[in-house]
C-alpha cells in the first residue's frame, strides 16, 4: 500500500497519547516477549536442519527478500533482524514526541509522520506475528520428530495456519523496512521531506518529491491487512492493550512449553504432561484471539 492510500485510511483524528501509549505497549512486548523467545529458540536452531517443506519454503522467501541476513539459519537470521528494530526503539519515541502535536488531524498529516506511524504498525506487527510463526516452526518440526501427520492440524486451526503462511512475505518485507542498522534506519527518517500529505494534494507532492523520498523504507511493499487497527477504526486502546497482553502472556508461555518439548523429543525422553499443558495453553491462546478478533470487528 503506498503512503498515500495509508494517510486515506487512517482515522480523522486521534490523539497524540495514543501513538505514544502504542509505542510504548508495541516495543515494550518485543523486548519482553518477542526478542527474548528468538534468542532461546537460536540456541536450538543454530546448527539445526529443518525437516519440514514448508521451513524449506519459508526459508526460500525469507532469502529472497532479506537483505542483511539472507545466509543466516532462518530462525536465528529473524532474531538478529528483530534485535536491530529494538535497538531503534528510543529513536524512534523521540522523534514521535519531536513531531506530534496533541491531537494528530489525518487531513494535515506530514509525510514524516505518517512515516513514523508506519513504523510503529510495522513493530506491532512484526511482533506479534514473529510469536505466531516460531509457534508454528515448533509445531511442524515436532510433527516432524513424532513422524505423526495430524499433529499440526491437532493443534492449530486452518485459520491459524493461514495466516502465518499468507502473511510471511509481508513479514519478511516489514523486517526490511524497521531491521536496517541504526545508522541506516535513522538516515532514512532524518532525509524524509516534511511536507503535508494532503488528501487531495498528496498525489502531486509524491509525483514532485518522488516517492523513494516519501516512503524511503519501502514500507508500500507489504498490504494493509498487517496494520494495527488503532489507527484506523474507534478502537478503545486500553482494552485492545489489555486483550494483546493477555494473548502474547499465554504464546510466550507456549513457545517456552514447546521449545522444552523439542529438546525432549530430540534426546528421546517425550513426558506426556508437558504436551497435555501444551494442548491447554493453545486452546487458551484461541480462545484469547477469537475475543480480540471480535473486539476489532465490533468497531468498524
Amino acid at each position: 500500500m503506498n503512503i498515500l492510500a495509508y494517510v486515506k485510511s487512517l482515522l480523522p483524528s486521534f490523539s497524540k497519547n495514543r501513538v505514544i501509549d502504542d509505542a510504548r505497549m508495541s516495543y515494550a512486548e518485543l523486548e519482553g516477549s518477542t526478542v527474548p523467545s528468538f534468542a532461546e529458540a537460536e540456541k536450538l536452531f543454530y546448527n539445526f536442519k529443518f525437516r519440514s517443506q514448508q521451513m524449506a519454503d519459508f526459508t526460500t522467501i525469507f532469502r529472497r527478500i532479506a537483505k542483511q541476513d539472507a545466509n543466516q539459519n532462518l530462525i536465528v537470521g529473524i532474531s538478529k533482524a528483530l534485535e536491530r528494530v529494538l535497538q531503534n526503539k528510543d529513536y524512534v519515541q523521540d522523534k514521535i514526541a519531536a513531531n506530534f502535536e496533541d491531537e494528530v488531524i489525518a487531513e494535515g498529516i506530514t509525510c514524516v509522520k505518517a512515516n513514523l506511524l508506519r513504523v510503529l504498525e510495522s513493530v506491532s506487527f512484526v511482533s506479534n506475528y514473529a510469536m505466531c510463526f516460531l509457534n508454528y516452526v515448533y509445531i511442524l518440526e515436532t510433527a516432524e520428530i513424532n513422524q505423526e501427520n495430524g499433529y499440526v492440524r491437532s493443534n492449530l486451526s486452518p485459520a491459524e495456519i493461514e495466516y502465518v503462511k499468507s502473511r510471511f512475505t509481508d513479514f519478511c518485507l516489514a523486517l526490511n523496512a524497521i531491521g536496517r542498522d541504526k545508522a541506516k534506519f535513522t538516515k532514512a527518517i532524518e532525509e524524509i521531506p516534511d511536507v503535508f500529505l494532503d488528501i487531495n494534494t498528496g498525489a502531486t507532492v509524491i509525483g514532485t518529491v518522488g516517492e523513494d523520498k516519501v516512503d524511503p523504507l519501502l514500507m508500500r511493499g507489504f498490504s494493509m491487512d498487517c496494520a494495527n487497527p488503532i489507527y484506523h477504526v474507534m478502537l478503545v486502546l486500553a482494552e485492545r492493550q489489555i486483550a494483546v497482553y493477555k494473548k502474547n502472556k499465554e504464546l510466550k508461555k507456549i513457545l517456552e512449553l514447546r521449545l522444552l518439548n523439542m529438546k525432549m523429543l530430540i534426546e528421546k525422553s517425550p513426558d506426556a504432561k508437558i504436551e497435555k499443558e501444551i494442548a491447554y495453553t493453545q486452546s487458551r491462546i484461541q480462545g484469547l484471539e477469537h475475543d480480540l478478533k471480535k473486539m476489532e470487528e465490533g468497531m468498524q
